[in-house]
């Protein structure tokens, strides 16, 4: 059986690769779950109200979507034959945490796609795709909606003991043992498994520079006005900060909780961000794939693509981030610009109308 789904699949990441390099919206289409995948799932003598034709159709725009966005990707430096994305060039196809049984479905929490490597002046790129909430359907791997594929290029300066102090981790044995207590679901979006440093215990930086995948087994101080992550982290200790700003699609997880004096932001897709037991005065979120097990101890929060909002920013930021508004009710949901927020606090200016601002 596992020679069987070998074949499986490498003709899904070569199907796969095949679809994107070449921005075919035909070939990209067949890998999303088709309506006789549907029926199959729902049972045959279920009506799905909806018309082969109808289905077909909404498989398109979005697949469009996907392949307008990606676009740039695609095309960037693909002139070096070993860095093209095509299917001789794929390092590794892995499933994490999954093994195939006789089942005719199956879900695939996590599916990762590692590429040549990318180098361009003097810099090494780690290039790939990971793919969440896939199907096993009938001895096919399904992508069930393009919102769960993510694309990465992934960037470093040459790796030395100067600049890079945390030994790699070496084998999936050991970022096994790191995790045998945490939550699968973290587990399964751990990807890229052959680049993770670790730093054993506490850690505590003037910035966050690190130029690597990073596990850091005990807790994380940064002291910087302003923090911003470019390659995945995860914390499973306590991370503690004054503001942090997510803007590129990386996995950020803090396990064992974060405190912020004054603000994260989140502005990104496709990533998983997880936040546990966070605390701090204001959360703002522009993304869908991020994860908090509440929001008891953040006093403001906005969360644009949920439309949701605790607290009144109107008391919260000072005026010339802030425009006047009549109706209470509904402020926030149409777009606080959060980027000259970002530049005061990065510049160490003050945001907030009260040193230590509550929830009115």
């Amino acid at each position: 059986m596992n020679d069987q789904f070998e074949i499986i699949k490498q003709t899904f990441a070569k199907e796969f690769i095949e679809a994107f390099s070449t921005k075919s919206v035909e070939k990209c289409s067949k890998l999303i779950l088709s309506y006789d995948d549907q029926i199959f799932l729902a049972g045959e003598d279920t009506d799905i109200n909806i018309s082969r034709t109808e289905y077909d159709k909404n498989i398109i725009t979005p697949t469009e979507m996907f392949l307008e966005k990606a676009s740039h990707f695609i095309d960037k430096n693909n002139t070096n034959t070993n860095s093209q994305l095509v299917f001789s060039n794929i390092k590794a196809v892995d499933l994490h945490n999954f093994e195939i049984n006789k089942e005719l479905i199956q879900g695939i929490d996590t599916i990762s796609i590692s590429m040549n490597t990318r180098l361009l002046d003097g810099i090494n790129y780690e290039v790939g795709f990971q793919i969440d909430d896939a199907l096993l359907v009938n001895g096919k791997i399904k992508i069930t909606n393009w919102f769960f594929v993510k694309y990465y290029e992934s960037y470093w300066e040459d790796i030395n003991k100067e600049n890079t102090p945390y030994p790699e981790i070496e084998s999936k044995e050991r970022l096994n043992d790191l995790f045998k207590n945490i939550d699968t679901e973290y587990k399964d979006y751990i990807h890229n498994w052959n680049k993770w440093y670790i730093h054993e215990g506490d850690l505590e930086l003037d910035n966050y520079e690190v130029k690597v995948n990073l596990i850091v087994t005990g807790n994380l101080t940064i002291k910087a006005p302003l923090v911003e992550i470019i390659h995945p982290l995860v914390v499973l200790g306590k991370t503690f900060l004054n503001a942090l700003y997510l803007e590129e699609d990386n996995d950020v997880v803090f396990i064992g909780g974060i405190n912020f004096n004054l603000a994260v932001f989140i502005d990104s897709s496709g990533a998983f961000q997880a936040f546990n037991k966070a605390e701090g005065v204001f959360f703002y979120t522009n993304s869908e794939s991020y994860e908090i097990d509440d929001f008891d101890n953040i006093s403001y929060v906005l969360d644009i693509p949920m439309g949701e909002y605790k607290g009144d920013l109107q008391y919260l930021l000072l005026g010339k981030f802030i425009e006047e508004r009549d109706d209470e009710d509904t402020y926030g949901l149409d777009g606080l610009d959060i980027h000259p927020l970002i530049e005061a606090i990065r510049n160490g200016e003050h945001i907030f109308r009260k040193k230590t601002p509550t929830n009115e």
